[in-house]
């Protein structure tokens, strides 16, 4: 049985990833989830680069949550996304522009 601090934890973590308030009480069809994080290969290369979707996934909170974890959202990466996925690549974006002005 879950108890009620659980069940106020893993509700607050997915409102935070982007999920509505009533997420946890209502019925989870299945849902497309883009990815923020690039999936990589075990040699470290991009197979799976980030903005591409994940179709057909299963809609259950604790799932979704587990998803959210590593860089899977409801909605797609853009500019105004806090997720540390899309921080970091804006990082090394402008770290790496930055380096090239210099040259």
């Amino acid at each position: 049985m879950v108890s009620f601090r659980d069940r106020k934890t893993t509700r607050e973590e997915l409102v935070g990833a982007g999920y509505s308030w009533e997420y946890l009480d209502t019925w989870q069809p299945k849902t497309v989830l883009y990815r923020h994080a690039d999936g990589l290969n075990v040699d470290g290369e991009i197979v799976h680069p980030h903005g591409s979707t994940v179709e057909g996934v299963p809609g259950n909170p604790d799932y979704v949550l587990r998803k959210a974890r590593i860089g899977f959202f409801p909605y797609p990466p853009n500019e105004h996304c806090n997720c540390q996925w899309c921080v970091e690549r804006v990082v090394k974006i402008d770290r790496d522009s930055s380096t090239t002005e210099k040259k």
